[in-house]
């Protein structure tokens, strides 16, 4: 059985990107621990996804990144902006310096203030980790640096990263196992089930393991057959501790999770199989959208939550499912549903 080497190498960038929306703080505090250090983080985190679309529509050109712009304040009160700059790729980059400092420049352009860039790489080169971009001519000049963390850094620190309980150190645990189990899919089922194991273990929120399974099933990609024989595990897992927040990787929206559902019916072309497979994937869906609301939208998304069963339609599911996958706003998915957003209750004195 052979794995699907193109989604395990180029699709590491969709869960990073859940990553950095849900789990903001701790990402900072395992990797950046003296930013961490200078945050305040009980005055909130102002996102500032728009502004940075169109910042660095020019200086990303195109390239294979996951970046996250936010407003935070120190302890002092002062408000600072900090892109946090995710780069995944595999490819060398020999100019990535200079984007970094183009990334910089425009940002201090914009707000004024110094803005601070941090840079985690997970490549598969173990001595490229560029740090700074210094240029000048005639006597004028610039150097700039930046902190910048390597995943691969971290594979001489395994026994630490199993004891640590930032689920920052179960990431990073995941990217290493999808490097050395390539494939070796035995191998890598039997470590992703250890590995999910472990986030109910951990005893974090319902939102956290969410968004780390996520992530780790996205990086532990698993033929149909060893897929299947995972999720079985999986289910009987959360039946003993009474949890079930994942039980399969369609509940968390992952594309092939649908497939698992329809492809037996559908490919042997018959009538009866074909409608069973298809309602298995109309429930699927519900399920996965359901929880991606909920995952991405708090409370707004359950409020709107109920109204996916009420569809009967397996391609207006299959449509609604896409525009969650590509991350549509919470007012475009209210429009595919047909829905209003549920009305907050007045504060009264």
């Amino acid at each position: 059985m052979r794995i699907r080497k193109s989604k395990i190498e180029n699709d590491y960038d969709s869960p990073w990107k859940d990553v950095l929306d849900v789990l903001l703080e701790p990402f900072i505090e395992f990797f950046f621990p003296l930013v961490h250090k200078e945050i305040d983080w009980k005055r909130g985190v102002e996102s500032l996804e728009q502004e940075l679309r169109q910042i660095l529509r020019a200086a990303n050109q195109g390239k294979r990144v996951v970046d996250k712009l936010v407003r935070v304040h120190t302890h002092a009160g002062e408000a600072l902006v900090v892109l946090i700059h995710i780069e995944i790729q595999c490819q060398y980059e020999a100019d990535f310096p200079r984007r970094m400092f183009t990334c910089h420049y425009r940002l201090f352009d914009k707000y004024g203030t110094w803005p601070v860039n941090l840079v985690l790489f997970g490549d598969d080169r173990p001595k490229w980790n560029p740090r700074e971009f210094e240029a000048g001519q005639w006597g004028c000049g610039v150097k700039f640096w930046y902190p910048t963390a390597k995943l691969l850094d971290y594979e001489d620190h395994r026994d630490k990263l199993a004891d640590e309980m930032n689920p920052m150190a179960s990431m990073v645990l995941a990217h290493l196992v999808s490097r050395e189990t390539r494939g070796a899919p035995e191998e890598r089922q039997a470590a992703k089930l250890k590995l999910v194991k472990g986030l109910y273990r951990a005893g974090w929120t319902k939102k956290t393991i969410l968004c780390l399974y996520h992530v780790i099933d996205w990086m532990l990609d698993l033929p149909k057959e060893l897929e299947l024989q995972f999720l079985n595990e999986v289910q009987k897992f959360e039946e003993q501790k009474n949890m079930r927040y994942v039980s399969s990787a369609e509940r968390i929206g992952v594309e092939r999770g649908m497939e698992l559902g329809r492809q037996e019916g559908i490919q042997r072309g018959r009538q009866e199989e074909r409608q069973e497979a298809e309602e298995r994937e109309r429930k699927t869906l519900c399920v996965s959208i359901q929880t991606i609301l909920e995952l991405r939208f708090d409370e707004d998304g359950l409020s709107i939550a109920p109204q996916v069963k009420q569809i009967q339609e397996l391609d207006r599911l299959r449509a609604i499912h896409a525009q969650l996958i590509a991350r549509e706003s919470f007012a475009k998915i209210c429009t595919a549903l047909k829905a209003k957003p549920a009305k907050k209750p007045r504060k009264t004195d």
